[in-house]
């Protein structure tokens, strides 16, 4: 059987570990989250910032009798921010910026962002064949270089994007930000510091009892 003092190690050791996991997602934790719950359209998004690279994955999650693609992204880089090179695993997808790539920045109703990824060319709104963006049960991976990063964060694009999904089988269309899923960094902050707190408590008791 083992011994109070291992026992107390163990925990110790694991509450450490744990609080380094936790700590590390804080401090770098993908932003990932899903459309506003409306109709017809449905999505999950995930924004991982890693050096001066960003990552945007939707993933178009609208039901099958629904329809639907998803074919642009709209949201917000900072004043001055540079891209450098931009990749997509769905060739029909484009980068459009500032002026001049021809990109007004209009997302009515919900005002301006200041890029635009779309598969229906430089328009958010409309314009071009919907069926060349993302179907239903399919992702799309962009990839944006920036010449540095700027002060943009996983957590200022999220907040900043606008998904539009068109072609559903009503003839509908929607238009959605998203809503964020994953743990606060500061709630998993605390989960950490607790964990630390039961393995001193544990600390305290055994250490009387040797």
């Amino acid at each position: 059987m083992p011994s109070f003092s291992n026992l107390k190690n163990s925990v110790l050791a694991l509450a450490v570990f744990g609080i380094l996991i936790l700590a590390h997602g804080t401090a770098k934790a993908d932003f990932v989250g899903i459309c506003a719950p409306d109709s017809p359209g449905q999505c999950t998004a995930t924004i991982n910032v890693t050096g001066n690279v960003v990552t945007i994955t939707l993933t178009n999650t609208s039901p099958a009798a629904n329809g639907g693609f998803l074919t642009a992204a709209a949201f917000n880089l900072t004043a001055g921010t540079v891209v450098n090179n931009f990749t997509t695993t769905n060739a029909n997808f484009a980068l459009f910026g500032p002026s001049p790539t021809g990109w007004t920045g209009n997302v009515s109703p919900d005002g301006t962002r200041t890029h635009l990824i779309s598969a229906t060319g430089n328009d958010y709104n409309g314009g071009g064949n919907p069926s060349g963006g993302t179907p239903t049960g399919s992702s799309v991976t962009f990839t944006l270089t920036l010449a540095s990063l700027n002060g943009n964060t996983e957590q200022s694009v999220f907040n900043s994007m606008l998904i539009r999904e068109r072609g559903f089988e009503d003839g509908g269309s929607d238009k959605d930000a998203f809503l964020q899923t994953v743990p606060e960094p500061t709630s998993m902050l605390l989960l950490g510091t607790g964990l630390m707190g039961v393995a001193a408590g544990f600390r305290k008791k055994f250490a009387k009892k040797e």
